[in-house]
């Protein structure tokens, strides 16, 4: 509920500052010219469109490469490979996930990778994950996950306050 709330509070402060802005530059378009109204608009817009530093691509650990670090080149599964959804987290606006993907190797179900991120109505806030480990013990079917993180609750692009969060458990994993 509260992430409701910081949702619709920064949607509101956002279209205040949207309309403060348009009114900023009229008032330098006026006072100083047409030049200076562009600039202060190309100003504003590169600083609400910052990239985020972090992809994608650094969320997901890949299981199955790190147990052969022996082997100097990655291996590939070539085998066939299922994915588990693990809900950590289910607020009324979002879900924080766990996603495992396994595959079966020589009659035993072997971690390829995991990755975990938020989704829904994620507005003022940001899920950063810190660390995912999962392990699978030795012909059983199912893996125990933990997984560290923290939620960093903005207005505006500022952050205001980080919040840490650890989920651990079993899961069952089913082809």
């Amino acid at each position: 509920m509260f992430e409701l709330i910081w949702g619709i509070f920064n949607i509101i402060v956002f279209i205040y500052f949207f309309v403060v802005c348009i009114k900023s530059v009229k008032i330098v378009r006026d006072g100083l010219g047409v030049l200076a109204g562009i600039v202060l608009v190309i100003g504003l817009l590169s600083f609400i469109s910052k990239e985020d530093s972090k992809n994608l691509a650094e969320k997901n650990i890949d299981f199955y490469n790190n147990e052969s670090s022996n082997n100097s080149s990655k291996r590939k599964f070539t085998g066939n490979s299922f994915c588990q959804v693990v809900n950590l987290e289910k607020n009324l606006t979002s879900n924080i996930s766990l996603d495992i993907f396994f595959g079966e190797e020589n009659n035993d179900l072997v971690i390829i990778s995991a990755n975990s991120m938020k989704s829904g109505l994620i507005s003022g806030t940001k899920w950063n994950v810190h660390s995912i480990h999962v392990d699978k013990p030795k012909n059983k079917n199912f893996c125990n996950y933990f997984v560290s993180g923290s939620v960093d609750w903005k207005i505006m692009g500022l952050k205001l306050y980080t919040e840490s969060k650890i989920f651990e458990g079993k899961v069952i994993l089913k082809k």
